[in-house]
């Protein structure tokens, strides 16, 4: 089972005098000349690359030099992390000055009681940094922690108005070619709009793939007369918040992308060298956590990423899908959420892997 480990390393750290046999200095350096960039909102896509980069070389290193001091579930250490109001609280790494902050905020939003919080006062207190690597199996046993209080979902109305006036059934273009992605569309519109008409959630990831939904949830947002949420249920019993479906703002003029990107790494390697790099990191997603909670970090993260990449004037993106109905969503539900800048936009444009390399319907979010 995947852990969130958290490693105290004594160092060298930058500004130490001492050996560095490793190359940690220089991992941690070229991070924060990254993280230093995007707070003048001056990050391009190699940035990007270097910043993962440079992460999984600090994460490496930590392992070797660092020592394993806790493990922790990731989706409740992430729910206190997004909580906490220090600089930097979701970074892999703090640095020895930096571990009280970060340490005296954390714990504001840590329930009394639990083996984190005397972990990390003793980590603070001892001047050492701390590094943060999600790891597919442990090295310690993981501590019991409380249940992080999730926000329920509340109930909107039913539109029954809303769904009447959605076509019966769109022309599914996109899987002319496949008789059973299309059967399958079908069958999810025909669920959505029903949902949609009484408030009442669709289900996902039992039966439609991840392309199947991007394309029903494209069509619904642009036959949709008016704002309204689709109530999300995944089949692990998880019920995320409405998905929004909102008439999307006029697509830029059509040229060549910005960027070429997949969903998320490791899964489809043999686009290693096609794409520009991946919108997600497999090992943040792939964590022990609720196909909701991974929708909602899905989507929090895009929206971030979405304010990086427009502020160094990326406007378009191809975007191979990869998989993983719950990374899609969330996907999608960042763009559709997205509150950018005034004129500025993101045009994505998703491919899907069908045996051939097919282009779905494209996607803008953002205002003109």
């Amino acid at each position: 089972m995947s852990a969130l480990v958290l490693y105290r390393v004594a160092g060298p750290w930058p500004g130490q005098e001492k050996p560095d046999p490793h190359g940690f200095t220089e991992s941690i350096r070229a991070a924060q000349a990254v993280e230093r960039r995007a707070m003048n909102r001056t990050i391009g896509h190699e940035d990007e690359r270097r910043y993962v980069f440079s992460s999984a070389a600090i994460e490496r290193i930590a392992r070797r030099i660092g020592t394993a001091v806790l493990a922790v579930d990731p989706a409740a250490f992430s729910a206190w992390a997004e909580d906490c109001d220090a600089p930097r609280s979701q970074a892999c790494f703090h640095l020895p000055g930096e571990v009280g902050s970060f340490v005296d905020a954390l714990l504001r939003s840590i329930p009394d009681r639990t083996p984190l919080r005397a972990v990390l006062q003793e980590v603070a207190q001892g001047g050492d940094g701390l590094v943060l690597v999600v790891e597919p199996t442990s090295p310690l046993p993981l501590a019991e922690v409380p249940d992080v209080p999730k926000t329920p979902v509340r109930p909107g109305r039913p539109r029954p108005d809303l769904a009447d006036a959605l076509p019966r059934r769109p022309n599914w273009s996109v899987f002319a070619s496949s008789e059973k992605r299309s059967r399958s569309a079908d069958a999810l519109w025909d669920e959505a709009v029903g949902a949609l008409a009484a408030d009442q959630p669709v289900l996902l990831g039992a039966s439609a793939r991840h392309e199947v939904i991007a394309e029903v949830l494209a069509a619904l947002s642009a036959h949709i007369a008016e704002p309204a949420g689709l109530r999300v249920l995944y089949v692990d019993g998880s019920e995320t918040t409405p998905f929004p479906l909102r008439p999307a703002p006029p697509a830029p003029a059509p040229g060549p992308p910005d960027l070429r990107l997949g969903l998320m790494s490791i899964r489809h390697t043999e686009l290693d060298a096609d794409v520009d790099g991946y919108w997600f990191r497999n090992r943040l997603v792939s964590t022990p956590r609720s196909m909701a909670e991974t929708d909602a970090y899905c989507a929090e993260a895009t929206i971030g990423q979405l304010d990086e990449l427009t502020a160094a004037s990326v406007r378009s993106l191809q975007l191979f899908h990869t998989g993983f109905e719950a990374a899609v969503v969330g996907f999608y539900r960042g763009l559709r959420s997205w509150r950018p800048a005034p004129g500025r936009t993101m045009l994505v444009e998703p491919v899907f892997l069908m045996g051939t390399r097919m282009p779905g319907t494209s996607w803008i979010g953002g205002t003109r």
